[in-house]
């Protein structure tokens, strides 16, 4: 298998069009990898994951990161136990009134 075939099956651009020339697969490659980091860094803003990983994965491995970060759940993190906390001690305050 040469890297021009794996390249395109790896981005998934061969099967949405078999006969791309090898500069134009780049390109597109490059382009599509660059918009998959910056998804993969938005969701693990709001999920709770480390932004410049899940970057760097999204630009290596494109679609299959974003599947792979869309799949799992979110984190807790301090913040958001700490929101959930003082929304059940407000929940219980307004109760007491």
């Amino acid at each position: 298998m040469s890297f021009e075939v794996f390249l395109g099956y790896f981005t998934g651009l061969r099967v949405l069009e078999g006969d791309l020339s090898f500069p134009t697969l780049i390109w597109t490659t490059l382009v599509v990898h660059l918009l998959d980091g910056v998804v993969c860094r938005l969701f693990a803003r709001n999920h709770g994951y480390p932004i410049n990983l899940w970057t760097l994965l999204g630009f290596v491995f494109g679609i299959w990161a974003i599947a792979a970060i869309v799949l799992w759940p979110k984190r807790l993190t301090r913040t958001s136990v700490d929101t959930h906390e003082s929304g059940r001690a407000q929940e219980a305050y307004s109760r007491l009134r």
